[in-house]
């Protein structure tokens, strides 16, 4: 009976609505730097997050064996691609509105891990500068309150965090909200499969810095389907 009642209980908490709903290496105070944005880069026009609704996917948790111990997983189904990731914690799939194809949420904490997928065009083309200044740029113009904290990626090195093999481009951002505690936001970008795809982890500024090593781990240990076999 205790079997039992454990796999329904986590088959309740990762069952997803009709609608489905999609976040990481946040810094240190050491690491923290301004943006490395090119000087010479002439003015470009601010690149916003697209507003149509983002591609739907599910989520689905699932247990599996391993050394003997019961493992709980989830399992993120997207239009081009299947991923694994290990939960650190106990997490929800909830409706995911229009920013995300899926979307977590701890139970724990106001921390939410959000996966949105893009179609080719529809947002950024390349991770490279002149098109990531445009994001940044639309970023620091778009909302007063917005503070650019830290960005970093591993494009021009074999350094720090890949998603599923590929190489990505991160940015950490806050808002300030009068008398609230701020807002933190991270956002780590990458093609997937030739896809852009953004992760991204936001919450209360105190409970996303309490959370960031599992967040961080659930994208480091993100597998394949087939590499889970």
């Amino acid at each position: 009976m205790k079997k039992r009642t454990y796999i329904i209980f986590f088959s309740l908490v990762f069952a997803l609505s009709s609608a489905y709903a999609a976040t990481i290496v946040i810094p240190s105070k050491q690491q923290t730097r301004l943006p490395d944005v090119p000087q010479d880069l002439p003015e470009v026009a601010p690149l916003p997050w697209p507003s149509e609704p983002r591609p739907i996917g599910n989520a689905q948790g699932f247990t599996r064996q391993f050394d003997g111990f019961k493992e709980i997983l989830i399992r993120f189904s997207l239009p081009t691609f299947d991923c694994i990731i290990e939960p650190f914690g106990i997490w929800k799939a909830i409706p995911q509105g229009e920013r995300y194809s899926i979307l977590l949420k701890s139970a724990d904490s106001s921390v939410t891990f959000g996966v949105s997928q893009f179609r080719k065009g529809e947002f950024l083309t390349s991770l490279k500068d002149e098109d990531w200044v445009r994001y940044t740029h639309f970023l620091k113009t778009a909302n007063p309150h917005l503070q650019i904290k830290f960005e970093t990626s591993n494009l021009d090195s074999n350094d720090g965090l890949y998603v599923l093999g590929e190489k990505y481009r991160e940015i950490v951002y806050e808002t300030v909200i009068p008398k609230k505690e701020p807002i933190l936001v991270q956002e780590i970008f990458a093609f997937v499969n030739d896809q852009l795809t953004v992760f991204t982890v936001k919450g209360k500024k105190s409970d996303v810095l309490r959370k960031k090593g599992a967040t961080h781990a659930m994208i480091c240990r993100m597998n394949y389907p087939e590499e889970e076999s």
